[in-house]
C-alpha cells in the first residue's frame, strides 16, 4: 500500500525519481497523518537513519521539542488547509545531534505533505562570527525596517543612548535624536535612503538622562529596503575642537577670503579678506586665473563640484613667493530660485599658523576634518575586518586568506615586513603561509620550532611580545636574517581561537623606526578577528 502511495505521491517516472534522489536538499513525503512515505538519500544522510527505519514513523520524532512545536501548529492551521510555508527549525538526528535547517513545506493532493529542507549548519556558523564582531564594535549599530522600527541594536548603541535593547525593539527610535537632529533623520531617510543611497552626517543623541552626545552617523540602506546606521561617539573630538577654538580665536575670527570664478577659472570678484590671505590687491589679480594661487588645481577641477566641498586643505601661493595653506569651502553659486549658475565661490581662510597646534594633536583630532579623518580610519579598519570576513565567508583557500591578511596588516600598519605563520598541535611547530617585506632567504626559516621559542612564550602570556631590538633578544633565533633584511623592532602577536594556539603574527620595522610599531592600538584588536578566520584554516 505504501508502495502504491509513493508511486503517487512521485509520479514514479524516472526522470523525476532519479531528480529527486540526486538532489543536495533533503527531501521528505508525509501521509495525511504525518507519518513517513518516503525520505529521499540526502534527508537519510543527514538523520543518520536508512529509509526503511523512517518509513511509517510520525515526522515529529526527526525535530527537537521547539521544533515539533512550530511543525504541528503549521500542519492544523496551513498544511491542513492547504497552504504551503517556508520557516527554520532543528532536525535532530538518531545519535541526537541537532541540525538547522530552512523547510519548504508543501501539501499534496491527497492529503499529505511533502518538505524540503536545506542545512544551514555552515550559515549559522557565519552570523555567529558576524554577530560576534558587530557585538563587540566600538561604534554603535542600528538595524531598523522599511518603516524605520528598530530590529537590533548592538551593546555599543545602547550604552551611548542609555537604553536596553527592549525599549527600542519594535519601534521608531526618533527620540533618541535632538529636534534639529530628528528633522535632519527624517528628511535624509525620505530623500536618501528611501532611494537606496548611502549618507554621512553629523548629529546629536539625547540619551535617556536627557544628556546630548554629537555624534557622526554613516547610514545605508539594507537589502530589505531598511537601515543600518553606525553612530560614532564624537564627545572627544568635540572637546578637542573646543579646546583649538580657544588657542586659535584671533585667527578664526579674522575676515575670511572670498573669491569669486566663472567656468574657465578666471577670477571675477576679490575681496578685502582674500588680501590679507594672499597678499594680491584686487587690480593685481581681477581676471587671473587661479593657478595663480592654487598650482595643483585647475579650473575644470574647481568647477566641476555639483555640491558644497567643505574642509579641503590646499597648499597655496602668496604674493611674496611663499607657499601657505588654506581650509576651503568650495560651492557652485546658487540663485534665489535654487538654480546652479556657471560661478563658483570659494572660501579660504589661513590655517599656516594652526599647523604647528595640530601637530602637537593627535591626528584624529585634526583642525577642520576632525570627525570625517576619524571616521575614515575607522571605516578603514572596518572595510578591512568586513573584507577579511567576506573572502572567509567565500570560502576562500588557505592561501588567498593567508595573503590578505598579511597585505592587509601591511596597510593598516605601514610596517616594513610581516609574517603569518600556522600552528601545527601534531609536529608542534609553526609554518609560514604568507609574508611581505623579507627576502626569499626567510623561507629558509619555513618552518619554525614551538618549544622554548619566544612563540611559546607569546602564547603562554596571551599577549604580544614588544622587542626593540630582536638583535638583543637571546631567544631570537634569526638574528642573522633580521640584520640582513634590516629589520630591528618585532611585535609578536599570538592568534589564540578558544584558548588554543592557532598561528602567530610577526611584525618587523627598521631601525629608524623602532618604536612605531607599538603604537598602532588597533592591531592587536584586529587579531581576534584574524583567530577566527585561521580557525576555519
Amino acid at each position: 500500500m505504501q508502495e502504491n502511495k509513493l508511486k503517487k505521491v512521485l509520479n514514479t517516472e524516472d526522470v523525476y525519481k532519479g531528480l529527486i534522489e540526486n538532489m543536495a536538499e533533503a527531501v521528505w513525503v508525509g501521509d495525511e497523518n504525518e507519518r513517513t512515505v518516503y525520505a529521499n538519500p540526502r534527508f537519510a544522510e543527514m538523520l543518520g537513519y536508512t529509509l526503511d527505519e523512517m518509513i511509517g514513523e510520525e515526522s515529529y520524532i526527526f525535530w527537537d521539542e521547539e521544533s515539533t512545536e512550530k511543525v504541528k501548529y503549521i500542519n492544523q492551521n496551513h498544511r491542513k488547509k492547504g497552504i504551503s510555508s517556508s520557516y527554520e527549525g532543528n532536525l535532530k538526528t538518531k545519535s541526537g545531534e541537532l541540525i538547522p535547517v530552512f523547510l519548504n513545506g508543501t501539501p499534496l493532493p491527497d492529503g499529505g505533505t511533502v518538505g524540503i529542507m536545506t542545512d544551514m549548519t555552515e550559515l549559522k556558523k557565519k552570523e555567529s562570527m558576524y554577530q560576534t564582531l558587530i557585538e563587540n564594535m566600538k561604534e554603535g549599530v542600528w538595524v531598523g525596517d522599511e518603516n524605520e522600527r528598530t530590529v537590533y541594536a548592538n551593546p555599543e548603541f545602547c550604552k551611548l543612548t542609555g537604553y536596553e535593547l527592549e525599549e527600542l525593539i519594535d519601534i521608531n527610535p526618533e527620540f533618541i535624536w535632538e529636534k534639529k537632529t530628528a528633522q535632519k533623520v527624517r528628511s535624509i531617510n525620505e530623500q536618501e535612503r528611501k532611494h537606496g543611497i548611502s549618507s554621512i552626517y553629523e548629529g546629536i543623541v539625547l540619551n535617556k538622562k536627557g544628556e546630548e552626545i554629537p555624534v557622526i552617523v554613516s547610514g545605508s540602506p539594507s537589502p530589505e529596503g531598511g537601515t543600518i546606521g553606525i553612530l560614532t561617539d564624537l564627545s572627544q573630538i568635540k572637546e578637542k575642537e573646543e579646546t583649538e577654538r580657544i588657542l586659535n580665536s584671533a585667527i578664526k575670527y579674522a575676515s575670511d577670503a572670498i573669491i569669486v570664478f566663472n567656468p574657465d577659472g578666471k577670477i571675477t570678484s576679490w575681496n578685502k579678506g582674500a588680501k590679507m590671505v594672499f597678499g594680491y590687491k584686487e587690480e593685481e589679480i581681477i581676471g587671473q586665473n587661479l593657478n595663480t594661487l592654487f598650482h595643483d588645481y585647475d579650473a575644470k577641477e574647481m568647477t566641476a563640484p555639483e555640491s558644497v566641498l567643505y574642509n579641503l586643505e590646499i597648499d597655496a601661493f602668496h604674493n611674496n613667493g611663499e607657499t601657505i595653506k588654506v581650509s576651503a569651502t568650495l560651492t557652485p553659486i546658487f540663485d534665489e530660485n535654487g538654480n546652479k549658475s556657471d560661478h563658483h565661490l570659494i572660501i579660504c581662510r589661513d590655517i599656516t599658523n594652526q599647523a604647528k597646534y595640530e601637530e602637537e594633536l593627535t591626528i584624529k583630532y585634526e583642525k577642520i576634518k576632525d570627525a570625517y579623518n576619524q571616521f575614515g580610519i575607522l571605516r578603514r579598519q572596518n572595510d578591512y575586518i568586513f573584507d577579511l570576513l567576506e573572502l572567509a565567508n567565500e570560502r576562500s583557500d588557505r592561501q588567498s586568506l593567508a595573503d590578505f591578511i598579511v597585505s592587509s596588516i601591511i596597510m593598516l600598519t605601514k610596517v616594513d615586513a610581516c609574517v603569518l605563520r600556522t600552528f601545527d598541535k601534531d609536529t608542534k611547530k609553526l609554518e609560514l603561509v604568507s609574508s611581505f617585506g623579507v627576502g626569499q632567504d626567510w623561507q629558509g626559516k619555513k618552518t619554525a620550532k614551538y618549544k622554548d621559542s619566544l612563540y611559546e612564550k607569546a602564547f603562554t602570556e596571551r599577549k604580544a611580545l614588544k622587542i626593540i631590538d630582536v638583535g638583543k633578544e637571546p631567544k631570537y633565533e634569526s638574528k642573522s636574517l633580521a640584520k640582513k633584511n634590516n629589520l630591528c623592532s618585532l611585535m609578536l602577536i599570538p592568534l589564540v581561537f578558544k584558548d588554543e594556539l592557532v598561528g602567530t603574527l610577526s611584525l618587523y620595522t627598521n631601525p629608524n623606526r623602532k618604536l612605531e610599531i607599538f603604537e598602532n592600538e588597533f592591531i592587536e584588536k584586529y587579531a581576534r578577528v584574524i583567530e577566527l578566520v585561521m580557525s576555519q584554516f
